[in-house]
């Protein structure tokens, strides 16, 4: 009999344990290196204040639910290290994530990170948007100036650039078909112990 119970008792929070109380959300990273653009205008006039410098395909981009960090990585100079105001952009949306440090001279490379909670944190609807452009897989980081002056710079096609997006994807939910056969069965057994 007390083994009969305890075995129902098993039955019972096992049932419980696995119904959907709450969901889990699960760790989205979208990261890669691609190789820079080739582009020199230290000295020049630049006619636009963004230029894209590299193409990311993310094929699991669409699992991503919400977004907690943007972590940037790329080398290049500039031509005025004390005057450049450079952000960071993805398919054209502004994120206002800083690249500063820059050099004139020799070529440096940085790594940018934001992450939710920052002051410089996305908007909800800068978010939206990043979400948005990246349902097609593909984005296009860029560099982002305040005036064309800005993107006076050199980019060098043998560096690396790597843009990693870093959040949560759906919640995941035990299936109700399986955890109901699983109940009737763990019953159905109580019930042949308790029969015997």
């Amino acid at each position: 009999m007390l083994r009969a119970k305890i075995g129902l008792a098993t039955a019972v929070l096992l049932c419980a344990s696995s119904l959907p109380t709450e969901g889990r959300a699960g760790l989205v990273s979208l990261c890669e290196f691609q190789p820079s653009i080739d582009y020199e205008c230290r000295d020049c006039t630049p006619t636009s204040t963004t230029l894209p410098v590299a193409l990311f395909n993310y094929p699991n981009a669409n699992s991503l639910t919400n977004i907690n960090q943007i972590e940037f990585t790329m080398s290049m100079q500039v031509g005025d290290p004390a005057a450049s105001n450079l952000t960071l952009g993805i398919d054209g949306i502004d994120t206002g994530l800083a690249l500063t440090g820059f050099q004139r001279d020799s070529l440096v490379e940085k790594t940018f990170t934001m992450n939710e909670g920052d002051a410089n944190w996305l908007t909800p609807g800068k978010e939206a948007e990043l979400l948005n452009a990246l349902k097609d897989g593909e984005v296009f980081a860029s560099i982002m100036g305040e005036t064309t002056d800005d993107l006076k710079v050199q980019l060098y096609s043998d560096t690396n650039v790597q843009l990693c997006i870093t959040g949560t994807g759906p919640e995941t939910v035990p299936e109700p078909t399986s955890m109901l056969v699983f109940g009737a069965a763990a019953f159905a057994a109580w019930r042949r112990r308790k029969a015997t």
